[in-house]
């Protein structure tokens, strides 16, 4: 049934409010808060995986900045200039997809592993991107010299630190032979374990889900 007065006494709440601008926002939550705008000719999927930097790269790009700074002021010829958090992003966009489409061209020599339900063990990061075709695949990004090659060396790094020395994009770690590392058995090293449900599974697992018993207490629990 109609409520009376309803209109008259929810104007208010009626009208259209102002747009709130983000200054205007709580500091606490803005920090939560991010805008990408999309770049020309790339996909809200690209958009989506694409790197985004922690504490640990903010740390770096802070020491890398000062680090330019002071050549600039010398005047030292090394060509060094600064980089901000965008384009340290893209940089190691670049350079974990670079990296993953050559692995996937050196399949022969990982695949046979995966294949037979096993761990592969994959060549160094840098022998699968080595610097020199890292840096020609960069320069289509319009980054200066000196900023991809102080961006590769952080990137190195960081990978060698990085969870089974693997990919620092999420996404590839759903892509062999990262998928299979990741998945393990714990209980027979070197071999892959259960893998979550997929479209594709590999041959090891779905033998294992075929032949495996499940117990009363599973079943219950």
């Amino acid at each position: 049934r109609p409520v009376a007065d309803y209109e008259d006494t929810n104007v208010p709440a009626m009208q259209a409010s102002a747009p709130t601008t983000y200054s205007q926002l709580d500091p606490i939550n803005t920090a939560y808060l991010r805008y990408q705008d999309m770049w020309v000719r790339q996909t809200v999927e690209q958009v989506l995986t694409g790197y985004d930097v922690d504490e640990e790269d903010e740390a770096w790009l802070a020491k890398h900045n000062t680090k330019a700074c002071k050549a600039i002021a010398a005047q030292k010829p090394s060509g060094a200039c600064t980089m901000d958090a965008t384009l340290l992003e893209t940089l190691l966009t670049k350079l974990e997809l670079a990296h993953f489409e050559a692995l996937q061209q050196r399949g022969d020599e990982w695949e046979p592993e995966v294949q037979a339900g096993r761990i592969p063990q994959l060549p160094a990061t840098e022998a699968v991107l080595p610097k020199p075709l890292a840096t020609a695949k960069l320069r289509s990004t319009s980054a200066p010299p000196y900023s991809i090659s102080s961006a590769y060396d952080f990137w190195l790094g960081k990978r060698r630190r990085s969870y089974r020395r693997g990919p620092l994009l999420q996404h590839l770690w759903y892509e062999e032979p990262w998928k299979s590392i990741c998945f393990e058995d714990p209980e027979e090293p070197g071999e892959q374990g259960d893998m979550p449900f997929c479209i594709s599974e590999t041959r090891n697992s779905t033998a294992r889900a075929a032949g495996r018993h499940v117990s009363d207490q599973e079943l219950w629990t």
